[in-house]
């Protein structure tokens, strides 16, 4: 069985880090001040899609997103969410 790593590109990684920068100054700016707990939420969720996506420009190994194990000629089971 072989397992095949799906990555994003590094030019897709980059603007989707700078988005989550922006969702981040937004949230701290305007999201936390007028929606209260829902704008942690949404700072939790910026810091993690800005983090992941850091990873994935900043290093040689980029995070993988999702496995794929192939088992034979004719098969192939997808797993999702990397674990």
């Amino acid at each position: 069985m072989n397992r095949i790593r799906l990555n994003l590109s590094k030019r897709i990684s980059l603007l989707t880090m700078l988005i989550g920068i922006l969702l981040i100054v937004v949230g701290i700016l305007q999201v936390i001040p007028e929606t209260g707990l829902l704008g942690y939420v949404w700072l939790v969720g910026a810091f993690g899609v800005t983090i992941f996506h850091g990873i994935n420009v900043c290093t040689k190994s980029a995070a993988a997103f999702a496995y794929v194990d192939k088992l034979s000629r004719s098969r192939t089971k997808v797993r999702g969410l990397a674990k």
